[in-house]
């Protein structure tokens, strides 16, 4: 991809769960980022790299953009973060209660390998702590183990234990639950949070502005973008300029319309190497120039996802064995490459012919299907060996995933170590040269 100061880009930060604060992630990431360009040299150490600037395209007065000056690796870059942590508030135990069921009460068989060890430990806990209660009943009746847990549950220690629960249940992990579990009480909060992330996506698209998109998301940001990517293709996916497509039709160069189907080829090449998952990749780019030569509107080029937990969306999605590959197989959620469905041989599908002025003859579009957007956008996933809420996904999603695995030691295999460290500067294991890999393309 050439560079030029003419060239922009937008890259979108989406965070994780928790209180998060406006801009503080954003402002986090563009300044690791800064700083690991002065540290390989590709900018000067007093040098001023980005500056932030009024949002409008959130429509969101806390948020602010912040800018990248372009240099010889990269365009000028716009980050923006799609802030979504206001909607999940006063979260209780009704909106969370069917969500933690259906990922607690299921056979450890069902549960994702990574996430294993933690599933059993927690059970582990929570037998140990019924049996004792069990023992103590037995022995002293129920009234004396009432009273011994009144007395424990007043004490200042078992209030701050439960405080601290609490936080962690409600402030945290339900975010997850909450935008996870599609139950009556989390509707609206799934909507608005899809429907402001959409009108991002789109005020940036139809802006004019940019040559291509990336969308970083970390946590749940990363299912969040993977939804963002799967709703908005359904928008644009067949939009085109008739015009465009009559001139390329015409032209004597008709190398790019062979490359609507390079992605395909490639896909079908995959068997989970590093060499044809580059190949899909670097044929997903050539798909991506097509739609852009015709005048499609689409322009996310790439996903990012980081420490993401779709490494286990056949947990966390779905609590019927089978119901998520079912799902991927009748296009519910789009895989990379692009599922076929049985009996067939393409994902392209014909549009109806249409007329273009000074054309003697009728021309017929061609489209991917609507659950492909991962036949032009490349889907890179990175995660430390240590956080078991990141992991693969080339085994949930697709062989032309780009799975950066990052070892790292964990103390303690109940604790997602480095789970918000992706990004900092400090991390001498940290993502950021890998990260600046896809931002530069």
């Amino acid at each position: 991809m050439s560079h030029s100061l003419k060239n922009r880009q937008a890259v979108i930060v989406i965070h994780g769960i928790g209180e998060q604060h406006p801009i503080v992630t954003l402002r986090d990431f563009v300044e690791s980022v800064a700083e690991q360009l002065k540290k390989n040299k590709q900018a000067r150490a007093e040098e001023t790299l980005f500056w932030d600037k009024p949002d409008p395209a959130s429509g969101n007065f806390e948020t602010r953009k912040m800018t990248m000056r372009g240099g010889r690796e990269h365009d000028t870059t716009d980050f923006f973060e799609f802030y979504w942590a206001h909607h999940m508030r006063s979260t209780n135990w009704s909106h969370i209660q069917d969500w933690l069921q259906r990922v607690v009460f299921r056979l450890p068989k069902s549960v994702s390998r990574r996430l294993r060890p933690v599933f059993l430990f927690i059970w582990f806990l929570i037998l140990m702590v019924a049996g004792s209660a069990l023992l103590y009943i037995l022995q002293n009746g129920f009234t004396g183990f009432a009273t011994k847990v009144t007395a424990i549950s007043s004490g200042i220690v078992a209030t701050v234990i439960l405080g601290v629960l609490s936080k962690f249940l409600f402030n945290y992990l339900g975010d997850a639950g909450r935008y996870l579990d599609p139950s009556p009480e989390n509707i609206s909060e799934r909507q608005a949070i899809r429907e402001d992330g959409i009108k991002l996506l789109k005020n940036l698209h139809e802006s004019g502005k940019y040559q291509r998109i990336i969308i970083v998301g970390h946590s749940l940001g990363g299912i969040i973008a993977y939804d963002l990517v799967k709703f908005l293709w359904n928008e644009y996916y067949k939009t085109f300029d008739p015009k465009k497509f009559a001139e390329l039709c015409q032209s004597a160069d008709k190398q790019i319309l062979k490359d609507v189907d390079s992605s395909e080829e490639a896909g079908k090449k995959l068997n989970g190497t590093v060499q044809t998952t580059d190949d899909f990749q670097n044929a997903q780019g050539k798909s991506y120039d097509y739609l852009k030569a015709i005048g499609c509107k689409w322009l996310i080029t790439d996903l990012v996802t980081i420490g993401s937990p779709l490494t286990h969306a056949g947990h966390l999605f779905v609590q019927e064995d089978g119901l998520f590959e079912k799902l991927k197989e009748q296009r519910e959620y789009p895989t990379c490459p692009p599922h076929f469905q049985k009996s067939e041989k393409t994902n392209i599908i014909n549009s109806l012919p249409f007329n273009v002025a000074g054309v003697t003859h009728p021309l017929v579009m061609r489209h991917y299907n609507h659950s492909s957007p991962f036949a032009v956008t490349r889907w890179t996933n990175m995660y430390f060996s240590s956080d078991y809420i990141g992991g693969p996904l080339k085994e949930a999603f697709g062989a032309g995933i780009k799975d950066i695995e990052v070892k790292t030691k964990n103390w303690f295999f109940v604790y997602p170590k480095g789970h918000t460290e992706y990004w900092n500067f400090k991390n001498p294991n940290n993502i950021l040269n890998n990260l600046w890999n896809v931002l530069k393309k």
